[in-house]
């Protein structure tokens, strides 16, 4: 007995072998009771929520109970640490590190509250008054970001760090976030020029920078296009901004561009022929639109073209009806003796004086 109390007496580190065991046994009391207070406050958010009749307070009430215990558990780890003697340097340390935990949980539950915001309260008021619900996709993208650079600088600041002399004190670092800052503020002003002018919404099938394929996210950063293939193209908003873009999505259906050439020797009354022609196959093609143009626009330099627009009405069948379009135009052609023209060049020789 006196050998276990010499032992428990003993320093180590400046601590004795209790005193490591009484900050054990205090952070384990802490597990417990922050466990035990999860389901307490589940138990009475539940029945505060259900004095409402939205589930908006339900799901803000259900989002604090983790950060709330979070922070309760962390106010044992701080405790047992005041127990502890350590040098100056560890425990400012210790101290910091409880700091960021702590500041993850708020900032995760600040990111869960506009999440919960944005999806329930705000997007169901856009989509009613008849706005691109990409607006409060984007705005709350947005305010998610400035949380986290919010948070990340308010802790960076409390454990010591100058933020803004960190960022410009790093030279040729300081230099390249800065470019990067740039790239960045242009793809968020890029995002902010789409939702304003809209030029194609989601759902949209858009052809940009040699892609073409179906707009299925406007992001802060990026567009991303979903091709025929399913290749998922991303291309950043800077970029989207400066270029020219085809919506090919009017009315939602899907417009087709056609052009027919046929070879020079086909007479006008030939030409009006196949324009007849392409109207009658679009008349009776099933999943097209009645709206549509054909005509004999250009005298290009190997044939004579006539320029159709029609409009598919479903994305299901876009491709199909293509298909069943292009081989009833084949046949109907061959069958009226109506040519295509293929690139051709006539050289013309002039004969030598005299010979």
């Amino acid at each position: 007995m006196d050998t276990l109390a010499q032992l428990l007496t003993k320093s180590f580190a400046g601590n004795t072998p209790q005193t490591y065991l009484t900050a054990i046994l205090l952070i384990v009391l802490g597990f417990v009771l922050s466990r035990g207070l999860r389901w307490l406050l589940g138990g009475i958010f539940n029945s505060v929520g259900q004095l409402t009749k939205n589930t908006v307070d339900d799901l803000l009430l259900s989002q604090a109970i983790r950060p709330v215990t979070g922070i309760f558990f962390l106010l044992f780890w701080y405790a047992a640490g005041l127990l502890l003697k350590m040098p100056a340097t560890l425990r400012l340390i210790y101290h910091n590190v409880l700091f960021v935990v702590g500041a993850v949980f708020i900032g995760a539950f600040a990111l869960g509250t506009l999440d919960i915001f944005f999806r329930k309260v705000l997007e169901p008021k856009i989509h009613h008054s008849g706005f691109d619900t990409q607006i409060a996709v984007f705005i709350r993208k947005f305010l998610k970001m400035a949380a986290i650079v919010l948070v990340a600088a308010i802790t960076l600041e409390h454990i010591g760090l100058d933020v803004l002399s960190l960022i410009t004190g790093l030279g040729i670092g300081g230099l390249a976030v800065a470019l990067a800052a740039q790239q960045t503020l242009g793809n968020v002003l890029g995002s902010i020029q789409i939702l304003s002018d809209r030029p194609f919404s989601v759902g949209d099938w858009i052809r940009i920078n040699g892609y073409w394929g179906e707009v299925t996210e406007i992001g802060l950063r990026s567009t991303k296009l979903r091709t025929r293939g399913k290749i998922l193209v991303i291309i950043p908003n800077n970029k989207i901004a400066e270029a020219p873009i085809e919506n090919v999505s009017v009315g939602r259906n899907l417009a087709v561009n056609l052009e027919l050439g046929l070879v020079y020797q086909t007479t006008a009354a030939r030409l009006q022929e196949a324009v007849d022609i392409l109207t009658a196959i679009l008349d009776e093609q099933e999943g097209v639109l009645s709206e549509k143009l054909i005509h004999f626009l250009a005298f290009d330099a190997s044939s004579l073209t006539i320029k159709c627009t029609y409009f598919v009405t479903s994305i299901g069948t876009f491709w199909d009806v293509q298909h069943q379009v292009n081989l009833r135009i084949k046949e109907r052609f061959d069958q009226a003796g109506l040519d295509f023209a293929f690139p051709t060049q006539t050289l013309h020789v002039a004969s030598m004086a005299g010979s």
